[in-house]
């Protein structure tokens, strides 16, 4: 299921309608719904999206950090890196 059939289940799931004119949809709800939908799988420039469980890379990334004198920033940094750098696990 992609991600526009995905929030058009969403959006009938609640009674709403999905029909289009011209590729916008008519319901003004609907629209305001879509907006606010994209809104939220934007995410900053500041901020990545994590794996809800860490991988190895970032599990050994997070060890190899550890063992300095300022590992707690250095380790959540060093996590980040990891997981943005696409271990594929």
């Amino acid at each position: 299921m992609t991600e526009r059939e995905r929030f058009e289940a969403w959006v009938r799931s609640r009674g709403g309608s999905v029909m289009k004119r011209n590729g916008e949809y008519i319901e003004s709800m609907t629209r305001l719904w879509d907006e606010c939908w994209q809104a939220a799988r934007t995410v900053p420039d500041t901020h990545v999206l994590l794996p809800k469980e860490p991988s190895e890379a970032m599990i050994d990334a997070f060890n190899d950090a550890h063992h300095r004198a300022d590992f707690r920033e250095e380790s959540y940094r060093a996590m980040i890196e990891a997981a943005s750098q696409g271990s594929g696990e």
